[in-house]
């Protein structure tokens, strides 16, 4: 459901539809909440991205975030520029040295949770960009 106008985008010459965000708009799913009880591992997200506008501050974006409140209970959320132009994920604990991105281009973004050392097959969770793995970035 579309909040504070939220809307999708129709694509030219392009299969499917995007997501037009402004830092206070987003898309909300009640019945798809999950949390780091429930979303033990492991598991991936994936999705595409771009950054757009002024990016000299520091913009705390939520891209993502699959627990009940947007921007409050990290469970896991996908954030953009918490730390200057670096992608990170919480999912109990943040994550540390993720992607850097400060271009204006579209970048494919998938993220592997494999565990927290307690739940999942390992304590690991790993970033990719373009297929490219910027390995490890599990602060733990």
């Amino acid at each position: 459901m579309p909040v504070n106008g939220a809307s999708r985008v129709p694509s030219i010459g392009k299969l499917g539809r995007a997501a037009s965000l402004d830092g206070t708009t987003y898309f909300e799913a009640a019945t798809l909440v999950a949390s780091p009880t429930t979303l033990t591992g492991p598991w991936a997200v994936e999705f595409w991205m771009r950054v757009d506008g002024d990016n000299s501050s520091d913009r705390q974006d939520y891209l993502l975030n699959f627990g009940t409140s947007p921007g409050g209970d990290n469970a896991p959320a996908f954030i953009y520029d918490f730390k200057a132009d670096q992608l990170e994920a919480y999912h109990g604990a943040r994550t540390d040295n993720g992607p850097i991105l400060t271009d204006d281009q579209w970048h494919h973004v998938l993220w592997v949770f494999y565990g927290d050392g307690a739940i999942g097959v390992a304590d690991r969770m790993d970033a990719w960009i373009e297929g490219v793995n910027v390995g490890n970035v599990r602060n733990s």
